[in-house]
């Protein structure tokens, strides 16, 4: 399956990779700001599967919404959208992968933050502006359908290295960025673009985590000052 998105300053081809059959493989969209390519329409019965999922996954964020991710069985989602259980299973191959679709779309608006900045913006601005892009997103999808994405990701007997997989667009954009910075002369050369690209990351993740926990904690305003932090210890001078 290939997503595609069109824009006259990059080209972006990201290609899903989905495994159906291990419900702990989660799907991957691999960046490649290179190159593009025009997705062939679908076919009749394509489009009905795809609705079909859709259907599916609506119904199952709001009752996630509604009653909490734990307390949801597979039968009140296909009773609720209105489809067999064994339409369930050819959609989604356990209840942890439906709710790990939230990881796509936060990866397709990830690209649209990147793809929508400024070209004019300054370099350490366009950092910010993307990451305080990526923690409005995390506000407005919710704290319920969060939580529920990383109980499926690191809850009892899960285990997956999704968190840092470096084929995720939002690695790569911050990748891209950071090498970017090093580039131009405005970010030292202590640490890779790698390494920092991991330090970011890595701090991304810890404070959504305390913001799932704690009901008064400001996620874009520790989420910038954070970022802001690291930067400036990576700067040739304070800049930002």
């Amino acid at each position: 399956m290939q997503l595609l998105f069109l824009e006259k300053r990059l080209n972006i081809r990201a290609n899903i990779v989905y495994n159906t059959r291990e419900s702990n493989k989660l799907p991957v969209i691999i960046f490649n700001p290179e190159r593009i390519f025009l997705m062939k329409p679908l076919t009749k019965r394509k489009q009905q599967a795809l609705d079909t999922k859709n259907k599916i996954y609506k119904a199952a964020v709001g009752l996630f919404k509604d009653k909490g991710y734990e307390n949801v069985t597979v039968s009140e989602i296909c009773q609720k959208a209105g489809v067999s259980v064994g339409c369930f299973y050819n959609s989604f191959p356990s209840k942890d992968q439906l709710i790990l679709e939230e990881f796509v779309e936060a990866n397709k608006y990830y690209e649209r933050i990147y793809l929508e900045l400024p070209p004019d913006l300054d370099y350490l601005e366009k950092i910010v502006k993307f990451m305080d892009g990526v923690h409005e997103y995390s506000i407005q999808t919710g704290k319920e359908r969060f939580r529920a994405s990383y109980c499926s990701l690191i809850g009892p007997g899960k285990k997956t290295d999704y968190f840092l997989n470096e084929e995720r667009p939002f690695f790569k954009i911050t990748l891209k960025l950071i090498e970017e910075g090093q580039k131009n002369g405005i970010l030292r050369r202590e640490y890779s673009p790698r390494e920092i690209t991991l330090m970011i990351v890595a701090s991304m993740y810890g404070y959504h985590y305390t913001w799932l926990i704690y009901d008064d904690f400001d996620l874009k305003k520790v989420g910038i000052q954070t970022i802001k932090s690291l930067l400036n210890g990576l700067c040739q001078q304070r800049c930002v």
